[in-house]
């Protein structure tokens, strides 16, 4: 493919940015988190393909595996990957709130915020859980109309304890969405103060989350409480992003070692150790490879090259989409089953990944990305308003001619 061809390919599936500051860095960290995820849901396949785990109808959680070798371990740890975009939420969404604080304007209007949230992330959501209920109807296995809406409220996992059947993933959603309405008090807390004591307060309370979830003491996986360390720790990357590094952080290839050494333990080391101390290590391990991606040279521009980061941007359509195809993909992996564990397992990802980004991709051009435009609501409306004829007046009707003095207001007096 041509220079000139390639970066027309490139735009057209490139993200639009709402503030126009595209940031590769974060969608590498997004490409990482999402192949993590697809690593995570091709095991899931394959493990209902050789019938080692079976899956709640139509695309609901799946059972708990009766494989525990090391390879599966891995391949299948695919929570870390969702933790990863937790913390580029927090990120992306302390940014505004923090370069707004440092610039001493007024306190950001909230109803743009939520605005922007709602046209951008709800049109894709509802019309993936409303397709694929109307995929369980049409197969015979219809979800009840309850969970239906339940899942398209965000409150499945809230009111039933478990994934949504339509979609699993979808209970990512609903924690995505509570730190969605808790940004705006929260930026009061953590964008106050000397920038000493502002990150002393961010990692005091991450820690006390971390404590609390190492203590079971948050009992419901899609409440906030269980995950909240991780936007914090986003919002802290964010604040020395742009008060330390003034949006230019300096590299440094010593950071090329730390980043990678906490790449393996993220993606290797926290699948093989102890779930306790899993939980504890991840906010931290996590974190520390957010920050060294900004500061290294060759992890940085290998996660900022155009491919590796446009696939990243499109994380939220294959996020949506590929469950739901890796689960009906999985009928077709049953051969794979009499493999060594590490063959099975790349077999299977080589053969679903791919269509996953496939279908993905579609979706994300397709749906997704005219969401992206913030004006898209002001377009539709127009576009509506346009469609409707005007009236006019037949050619051979007269008009009245009525005087001035018969109108009052610009309205005339009958």
């Amino acid at each position: 493919m041509d220079a000139e061809r390639r970066s027309v390919v490139l735009s057209r599936l490139s993200r639009r940015t709402s503030g126009g500051r595209w940031i590769p860095e974060v969608d590498g960290l997004r490409f990482l988190a999402i192949a993590l995820v697809l690593a995570s849901h091709a095991t899931v396949a394959l493990n209902i393909a050789t019938k080692q785990a079976v899956v709640e109808a139509p695309f609901g959680s799946s059972s708990e595996s009766s494989r525990h070798d090391v390879f599966f371990r891995m391949f299948g740890h695919g929570s870390t990957g969702v933790l990863l975009f937790f913390m580029v939420s927090g990120f992306v969404l302390a940014l505004p709130f923090i370069r707004n604080s440092r610039a001493g304007g007024e306190p950001m209007p909230l109803w743009p915020y939520f605005r922007r949230r709602i046209t951008r992330i709800e049109p894709p959501y509802l019309l993936v859980m409303t397709l694929l209920f109307a995929g369980s109807v049409l197969a015979g296995s219809p979800v009840a109309l309850g969970r239906y809406v339940a899942s398209l409220f965000y409150l499945y996992g809230t009111y039933y304890g478990s994934d949504s059947p339509l979609n699993s993933v979808a209970w990512s959603l609903e924690v995505e969405v509570q730190f969605y309405v808790v940004v705006p008090a929260l930026a009061l807390l953590l964008c106050a103060g000397r920038g000493s004591r502002r990150r002393l307060t961010i990692v005091l309370l991450a820690a006390l989350a971390s404590a609390v979830n190492a203590m079971g003491l948050v009992v419901s996986y899609t409440f906030l409480g269980s995950t909240i360390q991780f936007f914090l720790l986003g919002w802290l990357l964010a604040d020395i992003y742009i008060g330390d590094w003034a949006e230019a952080p300096n590299s440094d290839r010593l950071w090329d070692v730390v980043g990678f050494a906490a790449l393996l333990a993220v993606v290797i080391g926290l699948a093989l150790v102890p779930e306790p101390l899993g939980q504890a290590l991840a906010p931290w391990l996590i974190f520390g490879m957010g920050y060294a991606v900004f500061r290294s040279v060759a992890l940085r521009r290998m996660l900022s090259n155009r491919w590796i980061a446009t696939i990243g941007g499109m994380c939220y359509s294959i996020y949506l989409i590929h469950y739901p195809v890796f689960i009906l993909m999985s009928r077709y992996l049953g051969p794979l089953g009499g493999l060594p564990s590490l063959v099975a397992l790349l077999v299977a990802c080589a053969v679903l990944i791919p269509i996953g980004l496939v279908v993905g991709t579609v979706f994300f051009v397709l749906v997704e990305r005219p969401f992206m435009d913030p004006m898209w609501p002001e377009r539709v409306r127009e576009r509506l308003r346009d469609a409707v004829p005007t009236r006019s007046l037949p050619q051979t009707e007269a008009v009245v001619v009525i005087p001035e003095s018969e109108v009052v207001d610009g309205l005339p007096v009958s």
